[in-house]
């Protein structure tokens, strides 16, 4: 039984990402077209800040299962779009000029970069997305059927843990200079 239900959720959260990251690359072609750079707003789901979402939308939205899977729609939007842009900005600074002197268009270069290249990344965020959002969702459903007095304060508590380390890792990304290697 709770092999069938962790299969099921683990399902619909893989589906949930999978429809964020078609968007999420839609947008990354679209705002590459016309800017080079992300703006803060694009970049601030990192990992604790999604978890933290994640949480917070199981907490406001229990009982309304239709409006928490749009909440997590929007979170795994976020943080596909900003795995993917970042990947593009990393390898864009590298790369752009010698794939371009090589006769590809911007275009075709994101095109070839995003699809074929970031496979792995792809994977790599749609999987993530998906054992956090069922690791939240399973354990807070039995943390409240176990303690039904005390999962809210617990889950409390974790959200509280996991804002402090989004905070810590938003100012640690703005302090490290991504231009310098170390040796």
């Amino acid at each position: 039984m709770l092999a069938i239900e962790l299969l099921l959720e683990i399902f619909r959260h893989i589906l949930v990402s999978a429809v964020a990251m078609v968007f999420a690359i839609a947008t990354v072609f679209a705002f590459f077209r016309f800017s080079h750079k992300p703006g803060f707003l694009f970049r601030f789901m990192n990992v604790p800040a999604m978890t933290f979402f994640i949480a917070l939308g199981y907490i406001l939205f229990i009982n309304d299962m239709k409006l928490l899977y749009a909440w997590l729609f929007f979170t795994g939007y976020f943080f596909n779009l900003r795995a993917i842009s970042e990947q593009v900005l990393r390898y864009d600074d590298t790369f752009r000029i010698f794939f371009l002197s090589l006769g590809y268009t911007r275009q075709e270069y994101l095109r070839d970069l995003i699809i074929y290249g970031g496979r792995l990344k792809i994977l790599d965020c749609v999987l993530t997305f998906s054992i956090i959002g069922t690791a939240i969702i399973m354990i807070s459903d039995k943390m409240r059927i176990l303690m039904p007095d005390q999962w809210l304060f617990f889950l409390l508590i974790f959200e509280g843990i996991i804002l402090v380390l989004a905070s810590v890792r938003w100012l640690a990304e703005d302090f490290v200079n991504k231009e310098s290697k170390s040796e």
